[in-house]
């Protein structure tokens, strides 16, 4: 059996040879789960069909889309909704975690929260955020997780507008921002802020992480 799986426009191609799984290099930890998930309810409904068939599942996620192709011998129509229900339930589990739409998620539960104590946080998430960080270092800021306020700010949030934010309110909002007002615990999977109003905004990092 082979799947292609394009997630957020990524090709991982997976192989299936004598009962073992090979796949392209590249992926990270949550693609890997996910993939084995899909996989796996793939090869556990396949019928004894010798005539290979492709399905594929597109839907939107986050903001944008997804395409999966699934190739193997007999796929039902049970078998479809199997696989498009995990496919979907993977990819809302990393919406759940990274959405700054959901007010119930680590993501808003970390903006909303005004205190410099450790927040802690799920391996996926913190995975993003240590990445973000990693990125940030390598472009000297130009790349930075903590310009929430200032997206929410810009109109890209939740309360979207049209018009730009006066100049006092954009230098207002750098003063809070800045990937060094951030401390990591890894071994806890924490996060400190050293300034409380610091939030994040994860949309650059958290599709290609999915």
């Amino acid at each position: 059996m082979v799947a292609q799986v394009y997630v957020l426009g990524g090709l991982v191609s997976v192989f299936i040879i004598s009962g073992r799984l090979y796949m392209t290099s590249g992926v990270t930890s949550f693609s890997r789960t996910f993939l084995f998930s899909v996989i796996a309810t793939a090869a556990s409904i396949a019928c004894n069909s010798q005539d290979p068939s492709e399905q594929v599942f597109t839907g939107s996620t986050m903001g944008t889309t997804f395409r999966v192709s699934v190739i193997q011998e007999g796929i039902s129509d049970t078998s479809s909704s199997d696989i498009r229900r995990t496919i979907e339930a993977e990819l809302d589990g990393v919406d759940r975690m990274m959405s700054h739409y959901r007010p119930e998620s680590e993501l808003s539960r970390f903006n909303a929260f005004r205190d410099t104590q450790p927040f802690p946080f799920t391996a996926g998430t913190f995975e993003v955020i240590k990445q973000g960080q990693e990125l940030a270092a390598l472009t000297d800021g130009a790349f930075d997780i903590t310009v929430g306020p200032l997206v929410t700010a810009w109109g890209f949030g939740v309360e979207q507008h049209n018009l730009p934010p006066p100049r006092a309110t954009i230098v207002e909002l750098l003063k809070h921002s800045g990937h060094d007002q951030l401390h990591l615990d890894v071994s806890a999977k924490s996060v400190r802020k050293q300034d409380p109003l610091i939030g994040f905004d994860l949309s650059a990092i958290a599709k290609g992480y999915a």
